[in-house]
């Protein structure tokens, strides 16, 4: 809520536009269809206080180290009805881009099959 504030207060006093700022929003995990609809809708943009966010992540493929959609079919489901999700989102101009976070190969392998135009992005870390 607080980079929601200044981001607003900076954009109102000009001190800086709003396409001089490229702004990632992040889901916690796969929430599934109707609840990223939601989420994005009612929370995410709200508190930015915007009406489009530059890109918009799934933020991990797993609600949590035990959560079933890291391994299994109601899992990769959950995964597939986020991403239709922000395939929308994007179409409704909400999200410019979309893409993922923290996901391995195998879950980009899950998700491929239902990606509509794949021109999204994986954001890894990798420590040493």
């Amino acid at each position: 809520a607080k980079v929601g504030a200044a981001l607003r207060a900076a954009i109102d006093s000009e001190v800086v536009a709003r396409d001089e700022v490229f702004l990632t929003a992040q889901l916690p995990g796969p929430l599934g269809y109707a609840a990223t609809l939601a989420f994005v809708r009612s929370s995410v943009i709200p508190v930015l206080g915007v009406t489009q966010v530059d890109l918009l992540l799934i933020g991990s493929p797993c609600l949590g180290p035990d959560a079933p959609e890291c391994s299994s079919a109601e899992g990769a489901a959950r995964i597939a009805a986020t991403w239709r999700a922000l395939e929308e989102l994007r179409g409704a101009g909400v999200a410019r881009s979309i893409g993922v976070a923290g996901f391995s190969v195998g879950h980009l392998e899950r998700l491929l099959p239902v990606v509509h135009n794949a021109t999204g992005g994986n954001c890894s870390s990798v420590a040493v």
